[in-house]
């Protein structure tokens, strides 16, 4: 839907910006299945691979932008990757996780 936005009003500026966020909402959306959902590693390694597939990600959305460990990993279709970063990433992010649950249900 923004793609669209920005080719009508010819905003190309924010492409680069798009394929950033696309590649963040990509891995949170993992990690909140795994912290929110308490979801598995190996269900969540399923459906990032079955995910991955879907044609969308057959398009050149990594070109022009600066690669990082995650779009490379996402370009590369490397499945085993992608739950090492979202593995990483619950890691350093679970005990901020508990202590907004924590607080939000002390203050609820």
């Amino acid at each position: 839907m923004k793609e669209e936005y920005i080719e009508k009003y010819n905003y190309t500026i924010a492409i680069p910006y798009i394929k950033y966020e696309l590649i963040n909402c990509f891995y949170s959306h993992f990690e909140n299945l795994i912290l929110l959902d308490k979801l598995n590693y190996n269900v969540v390694e399923k459906l990032i691979g079955e995910e991955i597939q879907d044609k969308f990600y057959d398009k050149d959305i990594f070109k022009d932008i600066e690669l990082s460990e995650k779009a490379i990993a996402m370009r590369e279709k490397d499945i085993a990757k992608m739950i090492q970063i979202v593995r990483e990433s619950v890691k350093r992010n679970r005990l901020k996780h508990i202590l907004k649950r924590t607080v939000s249900k002390i203050l609820n």
